[in-house]
């Protein structure tokens, strides 16, 4: 009985020492990561990573860098202005005259106002006539034009007969 007793400690105290040698680090494996966590740390603030990139940590693969992606409104929307006689909710009528893919004359209630366009990050076709304030916005199922200065709408759901 004794010789079990003894034998089953024995086995408690070395499983017990063993468990604390693989859970706990050896002084020279400290001072290794220390050091290669300072070196990184400046190299890292010496040389901060590019731009669209994640930056490697220590056991990981590298990461390939993520394409850089060109904001929506530096992007040229395809569509390009719609002319004609648009003809409006509550019975008003706009003429548009195209003059490039970058100016339209827009009549409205007599007076003609040369627009220009201005990017959008929506995509939409917005011409713009600074002097008025007037917005001629086209987007694919409707037209529409504002009072930016007044930030009211002037003419909703504006179709052209085609």
């Amino acid at each position: 009985m004794c010789i079990r007793t003894c034998f089953t400690i024995s086995a408690l105290l070395t499983f017990t020492a063993c468990a604390q040698i693989q859970t706990k680090p050896d002084e020279s494996s400290l001072n290794t990561a220390k050091n290669t966590d300072a070196t990184t740390s400046s190299a890292s603030s010496a040389n901060p990573p590019p731009p669209g990139t994640v930056p490697e940590t220590a056991g990981s693969s590298p990461v390939s860098p993520v394409g850089v992606v060109e904001p929506a409104a530096t992007r040229r929307w395809p569509g390009k202005p719609i002319g004609g006689l648009f003809h409006c909710e509550l019975g008003n009528k706009i003429e548009s005259k195209v003059q490039s893919d970058d100016a339209v004359h827009v009549t409205w209630k007599g007076k003609t106002y040369a627009m220009n366009r201005v990017d959008t990050s929506s995509g939409a076709v917005r011409m713009e006539d600074k002097v008025s304030g007037l917005v001629w916005i086209q987007i694919p199922a409707k037209s529409f034009l504002l009072d930016s200065r007044k930030g009211q709408q002037l003419a909703n759901e504006c179709l052209v007969k085609q």
